[in-house]
């Protein structure tokens, strides 16, 4: 085995390690899997796609060959403790092989990687995995933008090689920090599917909050308050664009309930060309992207793609925006049949639900509110672990940190 002079490729690292071809730590180089996999099937032989290793694991739904065609490529059989790498689908995306998966099998879109008894495979997939690893053997593909791993580049690919005591303490704390992203990860997922479930019997009736008691009334939307439909100022006029208020569209919608930032923005004069929207307002898109919904934090406007509501002093926003969230189905069957899902503002305002007194609308929307605040809050933490993480990894695999 050799020590590269490489230095200059990977600086910053401790002076004691040496710097070695990741080809000349592996049984043999890096190779790719069964060129042609013919039909899956039900069982058989599982085989992992490049689509499959993503996050530092591998997705447990796999789908199967024969095995008389894994066995016309045993050479890519699967052990323990191999280390996968998608070449496409998520290139770059590197993962351990468990025992669960021995005796499997990889596509084209996958290569293989059997460390030598002097590598660790769980620090050579968190190096892979990492920015530091990835800027060597990340390339576009020939006449292509698409980003794919180029074999080539990969066993050429200058690995930091600390002794292996070494390799298995960085590998172990940064497998904690992993195990600690997989239970928050596991947690928001949980919290989710409990504001799921509320939803269904909040908005509907099925359980009352405390102090709440009486039938609920149906009313349409045009009861709700105004429904305006939005529009989109000259694009060609630039005194129209680029001011302090928000004009949203459906991508500018996403998960969360409030919508603070827009990609483009109108000046007064842009606005006063639209309906102005009041803070409060509710955003339903009723083309194409049907059942986006947020909520309008701040005077602005929308597209034509989008219906909004200014509620009435009997609805409160927020529980319109939860409500509406929980019945993306209403939406979706009053589509016309058309190649683009459309939902017609006289259709829309026509759609009926069931409502209950403003006391319990707010009181239902706070409840909803702070389960949001909740799940908020744990994907700030997770992402500030996975921050931690990124930072981690920058300190333990270039020896700047040293645990041992």
């Amino acid at each position: 085995m050799k020590a590269r002079s490489k230095r200059n490729e990977l600086s910053g690292l401790a002076a004691d390690w040496p710097v070695v071809e990741l080809s000349e730590l592996l049984v043999n180089s890096a190779t790719y899997g069964i060129v042609k996999a013919g039909n899956f099937q039900r069982s058989g032989v599982p085989m992992v796609r490049g689509g499959d290793i993503k996050g530092g694991r591998i997705n447990f739904n796999l789908p199967f060959v024969s095995e008389r065609k894994s066995e016309e490529y045993d050479r890519t059989l699967l052990e323990a403790d191999d280390v996968l790498i998608a070449l496409v689908g998520y290139p770059g995306e590197s993962a351990v092989v468990r025992e669960w998966l021995v005796g499997g099998n990889i596509s084209r879109a996958v290569g293989l990687l059997r460390p030598r008894d002097c590598l660790n495979s769980e620090y050579l997939a968190y190096y892979l995995n990492s920015p530091l690893g990835r800027q060597e053997f990340l390339r576009p593909g020939a006449g292509s933008a698409q980003i794919v791993v180029n074999l080539k580049d990969l066993n050429r690919l200058s690995v930091p090689h600390p002794p292996l005591p070494e390799q298995r303490a960085i590998a172990a704390a940064l497998s904690d920090v992993d195990a600690l992203i997989a239970k928050l990860d596991a947690l928001i997922a949980k919290k989710r599917a409990i504001k799921t479930a509320a939803m269904q019997r909040l908005l509907t009736g099925e359980q009352r909050l405390p102090g709440f008691s009486g039938a609920w009334e149906t009313r349409r939307v045009s009861e709700f308050g105004d429904v305006i439909t939005g529009g989109t100022p000259p694009t060609g006029i630039g005194r129209f664009w680029g001011g302090d208020n928000l004009w949203v569209t459906p991508s500018d919608i996403g998960a969360k309930k409030d919508i603070r930032v827009t990609a483009r923005t109108l000046t007064s004069e842009g606005l006063n060309v639209l309906r102005m929207l009041p803070r409060g307002a509710v955003l339903i898109t009723c083309i194409a992207s049907l059942g986006k919904n947020a909520v309008l934090p701040a005077t602005g406007a929308c597209n034509q793609q989008i219906n909004a509501i200014i509620p009435n002093g009997r609805h409160d926003s927020d529980f319109l925006y939860y409500l509406f969230e929980n019945n993306k189905d209403v939406l979706l069957a009053s589509a016309g049949k058309t190649a683009t899902h459309i939902v017609s503002k006289s259709r829309f305002s026509d759609l009926a639900f069931l409502v209950p007194s403003i006391s319990e609308q707010e009181a239902i929307a706070e409840t909803l509110s702070d389960m949001d605040a909740e799940i908020d809050a744990l994907k700030a933490r997770r992402d500030k672990t996975q921050a931690i993480k990124q930072g981690m990894m920058q300190e333990l695999l270039t020896g700047k940190t040293r645990l041992v």
